[in-house]
């Protein structure tokens, strides 16, 4: 069968995929994630010429096979298009992980969390993958240099201390982690070489003093003239209890306020945080290019502009201190003041910051 095809199998009773899966030439991806009875693939899959994405994380008796599968193979034989791989809570070890990635030597995507890594220095041989979930691996202790990584996920890494350097990283969840103070400053500069879409999550409580502007005030706010300057922005969350405690995380969202008008946007972009974390973000998340390039419309560019950022945060989270960091890229600081340049400006009332009931007072897991 040579006809494009996708197969989705999740949380079945099947025990055994049929020898005779090889002759689905067509076969673009796969998915047979929770089939907890599943226990054994044909190698032959992996050699598909059109696939591009498997998806069999937590088949729970699976992992024999699948090791075999892996062992026998060469990165010759397996598929060029193979781009996704999906491993979660698998029981994978270090001494896998060197092999899937020699196997598969051209994956772009592995999501294999809930496993049981410590180490995964083999990752930064491997330049075309960007995109890698590594969460809840609860004895991961360092994550390597990897040179072209994208996105990495090591939430509920609590055992994670060292993430070294990823210069091209723009999306980093290290929620509940155990950062040393290093790698904690390695992922502060981000927000200096102007990341566009920047999005990093981690334990701090501290914005460091670099930052152009740092403050406690309820909402973050500036003044700008001329066009709306591109910015990082460091949001530090706390419990009004003062209890501390690290549980399940919250979903926020920011909202860009001009002239006391709201810039609304097609994207409903959510955030996850928790207690004593920082977000660290560039507001270009919010909107699509068109939209951010349309955003100056909302400026009065003979005068000064009031800008600020509002947020809507489930009980008990509460921001206890934010900064600004002025990006470079087209950036003129004598059009930017963080005090008001003119009692006139302080007319115009923050934004209320509102929690909602419905999405943002729900935990999720994740």
């Amino acid at each position: 069968m040579n006809k494009p095809l996708k197969i989705y199998m999740r949380n079945t009773a099947i025990k055994m995929m049929p020898e005779s899966i090889d002759k689905l030439i067509g076969l673009i991806s796969l998915e047979t994630s929770s089939s907890k009875k599943l226990q054994y693939l044909p190698s032959k899959i992996f050699m598909l010429p059109n696939v591009s994405a498997f998806k069999i994380g937590g088949c729970s008796q699976l992992l024999e096979s699948f090791r075999s599968s892996i062992h026998s193979l060469s990165a010759a034989s397996v598929s060029p298009t193979l781009k996704t791989l999906h491993l979660e809570n698998a029981t994978l070890s270090d001494e896998d992980l060197p092999a899937i990635l020699n196997c598969f030597p051209k994956l772009e995507e592995l999501i294999a969390s809930k496993n049981d890594f410590i180490f995964t220095a083999c990752i930064k041989e491997h330049v075309h993958l960007t995109s890698v979930d590594l969460s809840h691996c609860m004895m991961l202790q360092k994550i390597p240099e990897c040179p072209n990584l994208r996105i990495l996920k090591v939430n509920h890494c609590v055992n994670l201390k060292e993430i070294s350097e990823v210069p091209f990283i723009h999306k980093l969840d290290a929620r509940h982690t155990s950062l040393t103070r290093e790698t904690s400053d390695i992922l502060w500069f981000q927000a200096a070489k102007g990341m566009r879409e920047l999005e990093v999550v981690m334990p701090q409580t501290e914005i460091p003093e670099w930052f152009d502007f740092i403050d406690n005030t309820e909402n973050p706010q500036f003044w700008a003239r001329g066009k709306l300057p591109i910015f990082a922005l460091a949001l530090v969350f706390q419990d009004v209890t003062g209890w501390g405690r690290q549980g399940p995380h919250h979903i926020i969202q920011l909202q860009l306020v001009i002239n006391s008008s709201r810039c609304v946007s097609c994207k409903d972009y959510k955030f996850r945080i928790a207690t004593n974390h920082v977000l660290i973000c560039d507001l270009r998340l919010l909107f699509s290019e068109e939209e951010w390039l349309g955003l100056n419309a909302f400026l009065e560019h003979d005068d000064w502009n009031v800008v600020q950022v509002s947020y809507q945060a489930p009980p008990p989270l509460i921001l206890s201190q934010w900064g600004v960091y002025v990006y470079d890229e087209g950036a003129n600081m004598e059009d930017v003041k963080f005090v008001c340049p003119d009692p006139k400006y302080l007319e115009m009332s923050p934004p209320i910051v509102v929690s909602t009931k419905k999405d943002l007072s729900r935990n999720e897991e994740s």
